[in-house]
């Protein structure tokens, strides 16, 4: 991306995917449907590994083996050979921390999170209103969840595109887009559910601000 004079930070909400996940209508989408089913293969093929959603929201198994087998899994077997080791933890478990977190996850607006921490990263005279900034930078929440990995622990995972537009009020309008992602340490489902959550509630705050000095840091404006 060229180096701008000033940008406005715009959140644009969830992404169609995992507003579905979570069964709510898919808002207008002002960035360009294109490019956030470019954003969204990009993602797939870059993070390299897949996560299948179980019988809850935010817990999913993880694969991450070269052949791509499945080695990972919330409750309902999804459980391949390579992790015979790391038995599947009871659904009443899995549920406890599910819902624990959805309880926690309600108080946060964390699309709106990411762009307040992310202003706070620019320059207070680099941020302009939309309508006269040189660029246009659009955030939109990606992905929520858990995933268990190989130790059989648990780790909380946040995922963002950023759409920067610039040369808008020209004949060549330009776009550039990137995922974000955030992942905490790895921890067990007794330590994240520890004092009502209390590890859960830092592990957001800590993918926010993390995510938004990422992003921060491919914003470069002009001496």
């Amino acid at each position: 991306m060229p180096l701008f004079d000033s940008v406005a930070i715009v959140s644009k909400g969830a992404t169609s995917d995992l507003k579905a996940r979570f069964g709510i209508a898919p808002e207008d989408e002002i960035v360009e449907e294109s490019m956030l089913a470019g954003a969204g293969a990009g993602m797939a093929a870059g993070a390299g590994w897949a996560a299948v959603c179980g019988p809850y929201f935010f817990i999913c198994a993880l694969a991450t083996v070269p052949t791509g087998a499945l080695v990972g899994g919330a409750a309902g077997g999804l459980v391949g050979a390579a992790s015979d080791a790391h038995k599947t933890p009871p659904d009443e478990q899995l549920l406890a921390l599910d819902k624990l977190f959805a309880d926690i996850y309600q108080r946060h607006i964390l699309h709106m999170e990411i762009r307040d921490n992310l202003e706070k990263q620019i320059p207070p005279d680099r941020l302009a209103d939309s309508s006269e900034a040189g660029a246009l930078v659009q955030l939109r929440l990606s992905d929520v969840r858990f995933t268990r990995t190989f130790s059989g622990k648990y780790e909380w995972t946040l995922k963002s595109v950023m759409v920067v537009t610039w040369n808008r009020n020209t004949g060549q309008m330009r776009h550039s887009y990137k995922i974000y992602d955030y992942a905490s340490r790895a921890l067990s489902l007794d330590e994240w559910m520890k004092n009502d959550g209390e590890m859960l509630n830092s592990a957001l705050d800590e993918s926010v601000e993390g995510m938004a000095e990422q992003m921060a840091d491919d914003i470069q404006f002009k001496d």
